[in-house]
């Protein structure tokens, strides 16, 4: 028996499929989370333009809550370098975390 579970995030919605206890991701999308050194909600305003234009609007959120300052992005289109390249380039640090 499958059982889908809808995670919702502050920007965007990812959806599970859970199938005998392994997760299955849509494979249209890619789930990437970085560590980041923002720390604020005017941080993420300097940031905004620049994510909207790398992986699309509303496809991505901070956990500004989590000791790592979390950025998580869904998309097809978002390259890893070129993400923490764009961090770097507005004056903050980022690093993929890896499952």
């Amino acid at each position: 028996m499958q059982t889908l579970l809808k995670y919702k995030w502050e920007s965007f919605n990812t959806f599970v499929m859970v199938t005998t206890g392994k997760h299955e991701i849509r494979k249209s999308s890619n789930i990437l989370v970085f560590k980041t050194s923002v720390q604020t909600k005017e941080h993420i305003k300097q940031l905004r333009q620049l994510l909207d234009k790398e992986a699309g609007r509303r496809k991505w959120n901070f956990d500004l809550e989590d000791q790592d300052k979390i950025f998580r992005t869904v998309s097809t289109k978002v390259n890893v370098h070129k993400t923490i390249q764009l961090f770097k380039q507005a004056g903050f640090n980022c690093e993929e975390l890896k499952d």
